[in-house]
């Protein structure tokens, strides 16, 4: 009898940590998994620790490519019944086409990587002759311009099924729940702990339960100019996370203001840090940039979040989740 293999293909440290929530949740067995290093800013790092800690009882083998593209090469020389990918939409659908033709009886399925997932920018973003471009794509190939609309897409994993389904109703048939990203965390506790204080330094920095900390979150670009956005005199603590995916080359620690102390391992999850540094604090804030970590650990106590872009799609997904908590909490 044939064994189903399954690939999920990530692009950055976030991912792997979500396709083991689904892994764990839906016991799922014989994984491998495919890392786009080209696109991780410290992939050595990241590979070096993940094949040293305990999230190696997720998968059988860890693969390092150089571009989405390459996935391709493996589906040559390995026999996968089931794909997880990060998106579905434009470049990636024509991925899936293209293992589809290598290996006709593989299934695919895509698993949210951030709050882009719930509502596609896509559609918005774009003018009018691209759209129809993209719609007459859509009825000819099988496209979508909606995460998780591919017609050859199975299955949608997210951690909030019912807020993807209020916002995609099209495509509620496909949703269904990945488990939390926090569960993967939370249930290495041990492990995170060992690792900040030995690999980031931060214990000393720590020492003193009665201390106010913030925790800035850098994007792409890095952060910037965006310092001047928060009164540094509020905290005894200041911590700096630079994106795994920043391009930033001139964002070093010594272009930080004094009292930052800049946390270098960019793969780290921040939801991991963020929890690492609650438990040493009384009270914590979390600047970010309409990022997916306050979705993520929106009811982890004692951690605030401040939006500094306040993007209005951030907005709409993360009012849509306090209706449909406030409906779920009534009934």
């Amino acid at each position: 009898m044939k064994v189903e293999r399954s690939l999920f293909v990530c692009s950055k440290p976030m991912q792997f940590f979500m396709c083991c929530a689904i892994i764990r949740y839906h016991d799922i067995k014989n994984c491998d998994f495919a890392i786009i290093e080209s696109k991780i800013d410290d992939a050595q790092s990241f590979f070096l620790e993940i094949n040293r800690s305990p999230y190696i009882k997720y998968f059988n083998k860890l693969i390092s490519l150089s571009s989405h593209g390459a996935i391709l090469d493996i589906c040559e020389l390995e026999d996968y019944s089931n794909f997880y990918f990060e998106d579905d939409r434009a470049s990636f659908f024509w991925i899936q086409s293209s293992v589809k033709k290598i290996s006709n009886k593989s299934y695919f399925y895509v698993f949210e990587e951030g709050i882009g997932s719930y509502l596609s920018s896509y559609r918005r973003d774009m003018g009018f002759l691209r759209k129809l471009k993209w719609y007459i794509y859509s009825r000819v190939f099988g496209l979508s311009l909606d995460f998780g609309g591919s017609s050859l897409t199975t299955k949608i994993y997210l951690q909030h099924p019912s807020l993807y389904n209020k916002l995609n109703p099209k495509l509620e048939h496909k949703s269904c729940y990945s488990g939390l990203l926090i569960s993967v965390i939370l249930e290495e506790n041990y492990y995170w702990d060992s690792y900040l204080e030995r690999a980031l330094n931060l214990s000393g920095a720590l020492n003193g339960f009665n201390k106010k900390a913030a925790l800035l979150l850098g994007t792409w670009e890095g952060f910037g100019s965006d310092f001047e956005c928060f009164d540094s005199e509020n905290y005894d603590l200041i911590f700096y996370k630079k994106h795994p995916h920043c391009v930033n080359q001139d964002n070093k620690p010594d272009s930080f203001p004094a009292g930052v102390s800049v946390i270098n391992a960019s793969w780290v999850p921040a939801e991991a840090i963020a929890i690492f540094i609650k438990t040493k604090c009384t009270e914590m804030d979390v600047y970010h940039f309409s990022s997916s970590i306050s979705l993520y650990l929106e009811n982890y106590h004692g951690i605030n979040f401040i939006d500094l872009a306040n993007h209005a799609r951030f907005r709409e997904i993360m009012n849509e989740k306090i209706k449909l908590d406030f409906i779920h909490n009534a009934v």
